[in-house]
């Protein structure tokens, strides 16, 4: 039924004028080598930064065997 009512909806879709920007942008990054990398270093960077905090408090937890209560994250962070 999603379909069917998308299909019969005339309003509100935009056009190629408006989207001009958006694909002039991408043809500007993907032609220019030096774009292309620089986002590419950006996002493998991201990548492991977003790897690295999500491991690091469970592995903090996993190696705080002697701590009888959670770790305290709150502290951590804060400094």
């Amino acid at each position: 039924m999603d379909g069917k009512l998308w299909f019969k909806v005339n309003g509100n879709i935009g056009s190629d004028e408006e989207n001009a920007p958006v694909h002039m942008a991408m043809r500007l990054v993907l032609s220019n080598s030096k774009i292309t990398a620089v986002g590419a270093i950006q996002t493998l960077f991201e990548a492991s930064m977003y790897t690295f905090v999500f491991f690091w408090g469970p592995l903090l937890e996993e190696r705080s065997i002697n701590i009888e209560h959670e770790m305290p994250f709150g502290v951590i962070f804060s400094r």
